[in-house]
């Protein structure tokens, strides 16, 4: 396999990531002068990124575009939350940027009301505007019902990867990794391309195993530099073993004939 089909580039510039946010709020418990406005605040968090009743549609493009619309209008309000790096976030107590009339309010409500927040539910005596947040945000989420693959992707093939790529993979993220590049491949095939481009692509796990396993062309890229290093030395590695498998399997075939 050519190392000339997989590239990494990155944009140069340290991005902003929000890190394990359940993390987060569990120092925050222990730092906080509040610790049920800390939990009350995880609960819009969880609330941003529920399943909900969503109102819209892929079904075309422009159904698309208008959801990605509608979902950019409803986040800018909060950048501040999701534009922070975790130690930011704790030092310049963020938190406390959420309306102090939704802390007040919710703090009254008992647990079986507010666990029930991240899907939608309101009650009639909230806020206007927090019963609006709570809604909008549930028409907004992505449904996450677990589809099945051999209907959707009939023609899909998931290849089962060895342990050379799948190094510093945790089980949780190597299971993710062979699903999606199947997808990824499958999709790619659809539409006649052997050329993908993976935004965000971290340390590289996706795009490598498209690259390596598929024989698909990946341009991957990352705002973080470091990523970017990571994954270029990884590829490498990577290389080397598909490239000794590639030659003891011509050398059998010479034997063989």
């Amino acid at each position: 396999m050519s190392a000339d089909s997989y590239s990494c580039a990155n944009s140069g510039g340290e991005g902003h990531h929000f890190g394990d946010v359940r993390e987060s709020f569990k120092i925050m418990a222990t730092t906080s002068d509040s610790e049920e406005e800390v939990k009350l605040v995880y609960l819009v968090h969880l609330t941003m990124t529920s399943n909900g009743n969503c109102k819209y549609s892929c079904a075309t493009a422009t159904e698309t575009l208008e959801w990605i619309r509608a979902s950019i209008d409803f986040i800018n309000p909060y950048s501040f939350f999701w534009e922070s790096h975790v130690v930011n976030f704790l030092t310049h107590e963020l938190w406390k940027a959420v309306d102090k009339e939704w802390i007040d309010c919710l703090r009254k409500e008992p647990v079986e009301y507010l666990v029930q927040i991240p899907s939608g539910f309101v009650q009639d005596h909230w806020p206007s505007s927090l019963k609006k947040f709570i809604t909008t945000s549930s028409s907004l989420a992505f449904p996450r019902e677990q589809a099945d693959l051999e209907k959707v992707l009939p023609n899909m093939q998931v290849a089962l990867l060895n342990a050379v790529i799948t190094q510093g993979m945790n089980p949780k993220k190597k299971h993710e990794i062979e699903a999606l590049a199947g997808v990824v491949s499958s999709v790619a095939r659809d539409v006649e391309t052997n050329t993908v481009i993976d935004v965000g692509a971290g340390q590289g796990y996706l795009a490598q195993v498209l690259s390596f396993e598929y024989q698909l062309s990946v341009i991957a890229v990352d705002s973080s530099s470091h990523h970017g290093t990571i994954t270029h030395t990884r590829a490498q590695r990577i290389k080397k073993h598909y490239d000794a498998r590639k030659h003891k399997s011509r050398h059998a075939e010479r034997f063989a004939c």
